[in-house]
């Protein structure tokens, strides 16, 4: 008996079980980029976040240590869309210094200044343009950061 290509029937699964291994691998492959590709969308808006934040205490060190009582400044910030909200000062003194940024996603990066404490409690939300930062005494210097 002879082998007869038209006949032969000995493949006729394998191919499609080919295909399917091969679809579920290129599936996976993109599901992995794209996950890869949204962190790094999420890192990059945490740290543009962060670096708007930081103008806002650079300049608040500046005239903490600087100005007179009863200067203010008006600053422009660019957040990003992805930051929900962005904290300044505490209702407890001992961390006047504290400062807080919070994304959608729910990352919350807390940090301290250095040799510049917050009045009280401010919250900066998403869609701020202007920041007015003004240097007042409440039993010692203290920056008031609010919304221009």
């Amino acid at each position: 008996m002879t082998n007869n290509i038209w006949t032969d029937e000995t493949g006729a699964f394998e191919l499609p079980v080919q295909y399917t291994v091969a679809i579920v691998a290129a599936a996976v492959a993109v599901a992995l980029v794209s996950i890869a590709g949204y962190h790094l969308w999420q890192d990059m808006q945490t740290k543009h976040a962060v670096r708007e934040v930081e103008r806002i205490v650079d300049m608040a060190t500046m005239m903490y240590a600087t100005a007179d009582v009863g200067t203010a400044r008006t600053i422009r910030v660019d957040f990003p869309a992805g930051m929900k909200k962005a904290g300044f000062g505490s209702s407890d003194t001992r961390s006047a210094n504290r400062y807080y940024v919070v994304m959608d996603w729910g990352e919350n990066n807390t940090f301290y200044a250095r040799n510049t404490n917050f009045s009280s409690k401010t919250v900066l939300h998403d869609g701020v343009d202007r920041v007015r930062l003004r240097l007042i005494d409440e039993g010692g210097k203290h920056v008031c950061v609010e919304n221009a």
